[in-house]
């Protein structure tokens, strides 16, 4: 017979009856992965520690003032800066038209100013007298006329002096506007209708005339702009007067 190889048993451990674990090289690139797995987190884990004090000191100095902007960045103080800005000039009041000083008044066009004045305030005080004496609805009607654009264009004179400076006395008739007043309120009925409308033809007249010379002399802008737009309304006033005249000649008749 031929010969037997000899085969050795290695004896168990002690204390123990698991026998011993056999090399497995498979397991090993498991085994190696998990341990480098755990040595990278080990490793984040200590870099977080390290930063957090960098990061605390970072925080606090933010607190001490607002961070730089960059190009193209703006920083919320310059919104609100600008936002406040824009609330400020929308908040600021524009100047009327008469703080726009223009020219210096000549000596001529004050006295067309406190002529014209004159004039308004004897239209208001006889359409005033008119809307309580007369009888006529039409008359009534251009008396109220009367009332409204005097009193504007006495309004807008005012505001020419505001600009100028110029301190002119209250606006009074002259002695012979006050002298028809008078005489206006002696009449009633149709006899008041026909001295009233008579002397607004008249009157108009005047104004017309004189309004028109004044718009080739005055060099003031403002006074300028008053006068062109004052005369169309004295021109309208004129031909309503001449209506009612002719109204009352046909119904005299």
């Amino acid at each position: 017979m031929g010969r037997r190889d000899s085969v050795s048993v290695r004896p168990l451990r002690s204390g123990g009856n698991k026998p011993n674990r056999k090399f497995d090289p498979m397991k090993t690139p498991i085994q190696s992965s998990l341990i480098s797995s755990r040595s990278l987190l080990a490793l984040g884990v200590g870099c977080a520690l390290t930063a957090l004090p960098f990061r605390a000191a970072t925080a606090q100095e933010s607190k001490k003032g607002s961070p730089p902007t960059t190009a193209g960045e703006v920083s919320t103080d310059q919104n609100q800066g600008e936002t406040d800005r824009l609330k400020t000039d929308s908040t600021v009041p524009k100047k009327k038209a008469s703080e726009k000083v223009a020219t210096e008044l000549t000596n001529k066009e004050k006295q067309f100013i406190n002529k014209a004045l004159a004039g308004n305030a004897a239209e208001v005080m006889t359409g005033e007298l008119a809307l309580k004496k007369s009888e006529s609805a039409e008359v009534k009607e251009f008396a109220q006329h009367m009332i409204t654009d005097h009193k504007k264009a006495n309004s807008d004179l005012s505001e020419i002096e505001d600009a100028h400076s110029v301190s002119v006395p209250s606006p009074n008739p002259s002695d012979e506007d006050k002298a028809f007043y008078a005489q206006l309120t002696s009449l009633s009925g149709t006899a008041f209708d026909t001295a009233y409308i008579k002397h607004a033809v008249s009157d108009h007249q005047m104004d017309v005339k004189e309004y028109k010379e004044a718009k080739a002399e005055v060099k003031d802008k403002m006074l300028a702009a008053y006068v062109s737009k004052t005369l169309t309304v004295i021109e309208g006033h004129l031909s309503m007067a001449q209506g009612l005249a002719k109204k009352s000649a046909v119904a005299n008749h």
